[in-house]
């Protein structure tokens, strides 16, 4: 349809240009055209810059960077957390229950919530799974996909733990766990050399032994944006601050810029 437009353009700009034109060939030199008739093909974009500035030319590329750019901030910490929180409640086998709250949905009369693993993880991975070209798609979908299989290995490890009614686990169970951990670790890293890639930026730091970013700066953004939640945002906080007995207009919130956060 894109490419047909492009023709009709071309057709119209060339009978505009035959109408308007007035040519001789009286002489070799005689090309001449009345003021008048400049006008009307002055007003019609050149047909290269159409082809140039065309939308069409990678409208996944298009979609994808914006999408990119809207989730980048999510999926960083998402890897934060998942380094520096999950994997400390993962060696620990009186945190399983923990674990597997975090892995599984909640079921209420309004309707299932999602759960955290899904909300930041792998709800991300579908929306970008949609947004490049189809190879980059079927890549990005991959490493959802293997990030779904290690999600339902740990629901299955740590179905039915319980602080306060410990159960014995199967022989092997905290290799397991960390295994199917380490397995999504490996899917997100995955998604990330594939976002890297398509975006020409290594932007998103894969998780590594040498992971990097600061835990210090992880925990103290989480920390800021807690408290700042817990007085009812921004709007709220910067409100409650203002009735402080203090003297003065204090920030309560006081939560970093996200920019610092992900680029360290």
């Amino acid at each position: 349809m894109v490419f047909g437009a492009h023709l009709l353009i071309l057709a119209i700009t060339m009978t505009q240009s035959s109408e308007s034109l007035s040519f001789t060939t009286k002489t070799p030199q005689a090309c001449c055209f009345s003021r008048r008739s400049i006008i009307p093909t002055l007003l019609i974009p050149p047909i290269t810059a159409i082809i140039i500035f065309s939308p069409t030319q990678n409208v996944y590329a298009s979609e994808g960077t914006q999408n990119y750019d809207q989730y980048k901030y999510v999926l960083q910490l998402s890897a934060d957390y998942y380094i520096f929180d999950l994997l400390p409640l993962v060696k620990d086998v009186n945190e399983w229950e923990s674990v597997a709250q975090l892995f599984n949905s909640r079921q209420g009369r309004s309707g299932g919530q999602p759960s955290k693993i899904e909300r930041d993880f792998i709800n991300p991975m579908r929306i970008l799974g949609t947004a490049f070209d189809p190879e980059t798609n079927d890549a990005l979908n991959d490493a959802k996909t293997n990030f779904e299989i290690a999600s339902s290995k740990i629901i299955k490890i740590t179905k039915g733990s319980a602080r306060d009614l410990p159960i014995e686990q199967p022989k092997g169970a905290e290799k397991d766990l960390l295994k199917a951990w380490d397995e999504g670790r490996i899917a997100i890293n995955k998604l990330f050399a594939v976002l890297n890639k398509e975006i020409g930026k290594s932007e998103l730091v894969p998780i590594t032994s040498s992971y990097p970013r600061s835990e210090k700066v992880y925990k103290n953004y989480v920390k800021k944006y807690k408290q700042c939640q817990n007085r009812g945002g921004p709007q709220l906080s910067k409100a409650w601050g203002g009735l402080m007995t203090t003297g003065y207009l204090q920030d309560s919130c006081g939560i970093p810029p996200i920019d610092e956060i992900f680029y360290q």
